[in-house]
């Protein structure tokens, strides 16, 4: 989703002649691509499925909102099923666990509130830019 804006940068292309009546979803990575030390410059990536928002990592941290689970052994995408985790997310320490098996639990961890309130700015620009619907 980066491409575009870093595509528009590389082509010195101003963002204020893009229409303002949508929301652009972009960070600018050009600094990424071009230097031989780039780290990239977006500090969150969301997981979609479809239309439903599944986790967000953030740094080495990853929260999960719903997950799909097979219904059957080694069925995973024929039966599986999209689940709420319950009453919140399970949330990942990477680094430790690049699995994703143990929760880190919520009470001690710091980063949890980062992450959800990265996720609850994200939620917002849909309410000022629904998604459209388009296919079926």
């Amino acid at each position: 989703m980066d491409l575009f804006g870093t595509a528009l940068t590389l082509a010195e292309v101003s963002t204020d002649k893009l229409p303002n009546d949508r929301y652009y979803d972009f960070v600018d990575q050009t600094s990424f691509l071009l230097h031989d030390d780039g780290v990239s410059n977006r500090e969150a990536a969301y997981f979609w499925w479809g239309a439903e928002l599944m986790a967000i990592r953030m740094k080495e941290y990853k929260a999960h909102l719903k997950v799909v689970l097979p219904q059957s052994t080694h069925m995973h995408i024929d039966l599986s099923l999209v689940h709420d985790v319950g009453l919140s997310p399970w949330f990942f320490n990477l680094h430790l666990d690049p699995k994703e098996e143990m929760p880190v639990g919520h009470r001690l961890d710091p980063w949890l509130a980062s992450v959800l309130g990265k996720l609850k700015s994200h939620g917002a620009t849909f309410k000022k830019y629904p998604p459209k619907r388009v296919g079926l």
